[in-house]
């Protein structure tokens, strides 16, 4: 009997790769993918699948039916990665995942992932969230133990993209992780505020703007129009548009006397003297007029 015959010949096992009868019907998980990056991808599918157990009720089931939900879902690949196992008929569950753990993950090279660890810095798009998270994951490597949390903290303010709140941090005394996760985040959630703030108040403001209708729209030269515009003002002889205010306004004439125009421009006829004399030898009253001009000057 070859391996590949292995699985189809026990009778317990074969049932549950046919038809597993699980709590809610046929539901299974997707087999596991393989790619470059196999050690990642199997940590991933390994943990969904004991997620997969607890939520359909499974994870107290026998070993050997563990297994067999095992190789249901791990697809054809996975199957005859088990049966390069040589394994007896009888294993415990544990002892499986172990012999995959040891095929899918290489023997870890403890300095290089700390040197991936220890040289992780944030991206400069890369949420705060995101760069947390993966130094979790760099940091389940490195065999650290118990001080693995105080080297999170200290590469997140080495490798922190935000340099203000990295001055912040180095600034705060009895820093833990926890307080660290909590200020970056507050931190990177203000920033995202303000800038969504700003982004309204740009908008806003470009709605509001007002523009002044254009006549000719043809090369329109604005010096020119405004000499178009402008005449000879009759109150002060000077040439002004009418966006301005005459300066003679409120002045006197120093000729004629009548306010709101100058000398220059008086139109005013002016009497320059007037007599009055007595003729003796008649009783009427005659006025003589010393001079009239038509125009002063």
């Amino acid at each position: 009997m070859g391996e590949s015959s292995k699985i189809s010949s026990n009778p317990a096992i074969l049932p549950a790769l046919q038809y597993p009868q699980y709590s809610h019907g046929h539901a299974h998980m997707r087999p596991l993918e393989y790619s470059a990056s196999m050690e990642e991808d199997w940590k991933l599918w390994v943990q969904k699948f004991k997620i997969f157990l607890l939520a359909e009720n499974l994870d107290t089931v026998s070993d050997e039916r563990k297994i067999a939900l095992l190789l249901h879902n791990i697809g054809d690949k996975g199957v005859e990665i088990y049966n390069s196992f040589n394994l007896e008929e009888k294993q415990n569950f544990d002892d499986v995942l172990k012999k995959f753990n040891a095929y899918f993950i290489p023997k870890v090279n403890i300095t290089m992932q700390r040197h991936k660890f220890f040289t992780r810095a944030q991206g400069p798009t890369e949420s705060f969230d995101d760069f947390l998270t993966d130094l979790h994951n760099k940091s389940m490597t490195c065999n650290f133990s118990d001080k693995r949390e105080e080297l999170v903290r200290d590469v997140i303010v080495i490798g922190l993209a935000n340099s203000a709140m990295k001055e912040r941090l180095l600034r705060t005394e009895d820093l833990t992780l926890q307080r660290t996760v909590s200020m970056c985040r507050a931190a990177e959630l203000s920033q995202k505020q303000v800038t969504e703030l700003t982004n309204e108040i740009a908008s806003t403001s470009v709605l509001n703007v007002t523009t002044a209708p254009v006549h000719n729209v043809n090369n329109v030269n604005t010096s020119k129009t405004r000499r178009v515009n402008t005449r000879k003002c009759y109150r002060c002889g000077n040439n002004w548009d009418r966006a301005h205010q005459c300066p003679a306004i409120g002045c006197k004439c120093q000729k004629c006397g009548i306010p709101n125009h100058f000398a220059k421009v008086c139109r005013n006829k002016q009497v320059a003297t007037i007599t009055e004399k007595q003729d003796e030898d008649d009783s009427e009253e005659t006025f003589f007029i010393g001079c009239i001009n038509s125009e002063c000057e």
